[in-house]
């Protein structure tokens, strides 16, 4: 759940949104976790976005800015 909120965070049409953290130094699949989610029963959306776009930028606090492209060929 959201940070410094007091209860659940519930959207305008009442669904829960749930952050979950996943396990870092371990190899995911991440089209085979998309699916998974995107399969299971009462899951709407789950914010992965599997190729979808070549690159991100990360910004941080501290005013620095990461850039990451994908590594899939065009």
């Amino acid at each position: 759940m959201a940070a410094k909120k007091c209860g659940p965070v519930v959207t305008d049409n009442n669904n829960y949104i749930v952050d979950w953290t996943f396990e870092k130094n371990v190899p995911h699949d991440w089209k085979e976790v998309q699916m998974r989610l995107a399969n299971t029963p009462g899951i709407v959306e789950t914010g992965l976005f599997i190729d979808v776009v070549d690159k991100v930028y990360f910004a941080y606090p501290d005013g620095n800015v990461k850039e990451l492209e994908s590594h899939k060929k065009h």
